[in-house]
């Protein structure tokens, strides 16, 4: 009788522990400006929260890394995936940022992929649909009060990289920097459309990570692309390949990143 009166309390404890930081994690999330935002997983360094946007009636579903700790504000970056894939390809960046102290949004491009979250059929996506869902997350973002508005930051990955430089220019003022690995800059938008022309008109920082053994984005792609641009810096890491699938070149990226965003951040 007395070891079920022992395992009835500790059952009555678990449960009230569990019930415990699920409210934690609810209350914290209404203090962040997140309100009913559904937490899906909550680790040492990061809680993580399913947010949806939307773009011409077409919903952007995404995971939001909510770095732990008291602060108010995180430099926020806003990540788009190369196609064919998804916003779970970037979670390791995500973890990588949010144990930085950085806030991370990954989502899945309306059509993006046959696995995508999002609305939206691979048939309509182009990289201009895809920027134009970038900008529709980044104004959402900017809602919210966990974001440092002077400190929202951009990374986009292969094609993705291409739809968050059509991007920057237009939104200099809502963004503090941009962070492109391995973009995928050919020219999608027809013969008269000057790619290079118009992604220089930003003029701020810019990094770019690239292997030099990718067959998807050729390194000499990498290197035009940092020429077009007034000021940027090209990491070339030797060996790499295009997605960053080895361990070793996916925190060589992220360190990269977070180190370029701690700059800029400390610079405003």
């Amino acid at each position: 009788m007395r070891r079920k009166i022992r395992i009835a309390v500790c059952l009555l404890l678990i449960a009230a522990c569990f019930s415990g930081c699920g409210g934690g994690v609810q209350q914290r999330a209404q203090t962040m400006g997140l309100g009913d935002a559904k937490a899906v997983k909550t680790r040492i360094d990061y809680t993580i929260y399913e947010l949806t946007f939307q773009r011409d009636n077409l919903n952007i579903y995404g995971q939001l890394y909510l770095p732990a700790g008291d602060e108010k504000t995180y430099p926020t970056v806003i990540i788009g995936h190369g196609f064919g894939s998804t916003y779970r390809n970037s979670a390791t960046d995500c973890k990588a940022f949010a144990k930085a102290g950085i806030a991370s949004f990954a989502f899945d491009f309306c059509g993006g992929s046959e696995d995508s979250n999002s609305d939206g059929d691979m048939d309509d996506m182009t990289v201009f649909t895809e920027s134009a869902d970038m900008e529709a997350v980044l104004k959402g973002i900017r809602t919210y009060d966990f974001v440092d508005k002077d400190n929202v930051f951009l990374l986009g990955k292969s094609l993705g990289g291409q739809a968050a430089a059509l991007l920057a220019p237009r939104k200099s003022e809502d963004i503090r920097g941009m962070v492109l690995f391995y973009p995928y800059m050919i020219n999608m938008g027809g013969r008269d459309f000057d790619l290079f022309g118009k992604i220089a008109k930003y003029e701020e920082d810019v990094l770019i990570v690239q292997g030099t053994e990718d067959k998807a984005v050729p390194v000499e792609l990498s290197r035009k692309t940092a020429e077009a641009y007034k000021s940027a810096r090209l990491v070339e890491l030797d060996g790499a390949g295009h997605g960053f699938r080895d361990d070793e070149d996916r925190k060589k990226a992220d360190e990269a990143a977070i180190d370029y965003i701690r700059k800029k951040v400390s610079e405003k």
